[in-house]
């Protein structure tokens, strides 16, 4: 059951390029649906998104009219957040919050913030960069990114914003771009609920099921096990699934090109698939595999922990020690060797052994999971403070 919010409850708005039934985008669309999710019935939540998936797709949607989202959300579909439809939700909740996701987009970010820093004098502004001021993030684009930046702190567009960072690692990204930030809050994103129980699968030693669900962007670096392994000898078979929208064609010929030279290894693109096919998809594979440059928080990491599967990964997420509880491997990116080591480790693993860092996997899960009192520290972020 979807519970209303009473009346009198936190009002947020948030305004995002993307969101549901929109899934393409990836993590920031996961973030926002996660909390609308762990809000309702507690918060009246607002989203202003656009009509299109990523790839340019239009979504099958009602436009320009508020409707119910799937948690008692009311989101509103249109090219643009316009000034009426601000200045109206503003008219009708006085003490209500603008959230802001990302920090790019000429529609989603610039525009409404502009509106809200000279126009509509909004109470309280909370930016969630979604990682997009995390190095890695950073070095895509640089130089339009840096422009952008310098000129919007010329404009003093984040001037008056509340920052809401995810990790501790995020504060010190924001705080390295914006050194003049005066309220930085930590919340951690909402990840999805872990399983109960460890998912049962066999293997056999010399054979490897890898899996990565991502958008396949230079970012993602998912040469890295290529380059680990050029010129090395393996014995066995290893099979690497790679689920997610191709948006940088040549980077997907050269992934090709590139396991192509590695003999025990076959790579197949399966394409975008929706998130609820996730735990089916998971239960077929061994390892999950994503050494991104930049992970802000990796909702599909934490999923395959939920879903019993360890990972490897890059160093650069918030998801670090994990070879020590069973839980996979969080590598340097400039360490090919280790990359080389995970992968023959796994590659040599039986079904006894797979159980053993499966039951690790999920129990970093749980462990995660409870840490943290999510719908008290949103709730905090999302109040008005006049």
């Amino acid at each position: 059951m979807h519970s209303e919010a009473p009346e009198k409850s936190p009002a947020v708005l948030s305004i995002i390029d993307w969101y549901f039934p929109s899934y393409k985008a990836g993590g920031p669309v996961r973030s926002l649906v996660n909390i609308a999710a762990l809000l309702q019935g507690t918060v009246q939540f607002y989203v202003m998104c656009g009509l299109q998936e990523i790839d340019g797709t239009l979504l099958d949607v009602p436009h320009n009219k508020f409707v119910q989202g799937p948690f008692n959300e009311k989101v509103l579909y249109s090219s643009k957040p316009s000034y009426i439809k601000l200045k109206k939700w503003k008219k009708n909740y006085p003490r209500g919050v603008f959230h802001i996701n990302g920090m790019y987009s000429l529609w989603f970010t610039i525009w409404p913030l502009f509106l809200l820093r000279f126009f509509l004098k909004s109470s309280k502004v909370v930016v969630s960069p979604r990682g997009m001021l995390n190095p890695g993030a950073l070095a895509i684009k640089g130089r339009k990114k840096r422009l952008f930046l310098n000129l919007a702190k010329v404009l003093g567009l984040f001037s008056k914003v509340v920052w809401h960072a995810t990790s501790l690692q995020e504060k010190e990204c924001i705080l390295r771009v914006f050194p003049r930030a005066k309220q930085i809050e930590i919340v951690s994103n909402i990840p999805v609920l872990p399983m109960k129980e460890v998912v049962v699968k066999q293997k056999e030693p010399g054979e490897l099921l890898l899996f990565s669900m991502t958008r396949v962007v230079p970012i993602k670096v998912l040469e890295k096990l290529a380059e680990a392994l050029l010129n090395k000898v393996l014995v066995g078979n290893i099979t690497l699934d790679i689920y997610g929208p191709i948006e940088d064609e040549p980077y997907a010929e050269k992934l090709t090109q590139q396991y192509s030279q590695i003999s025990p290894i076959t790579v197949s693109f399966k394409g975008p698939v929706e998130p609820f096919m996730f735990a089916e998809i998971a239960s077929n594979y061994d390892v999950f595999y994503l050494p991104s440059a930049n992970e802000n928080f990796g909702h599909a990491i934490f999923e395959a922990f939920a879903h019993s599967v360890p990972v490897m990964i890059s160093d650069q997420t918030p998801w670090r020690n994990l070879a020590s509880k069973h839980a996979g491997w969080d590598i340097p990116l400039h360490s090919p060797l280790d990359f080389e080591k995970a992968c023959k480790q796994a590659l040599a693993w039986d079904t006894n052994t797979l159980a053993k860092w499966k039951r690790g996997a999920l129990d970093f899960a749980h462990v995660n999971y409870n840490a943290t009192q999510w719908i008290q520290q949103y709730k905090q972020l999302f109040t008005s403070n006049v």
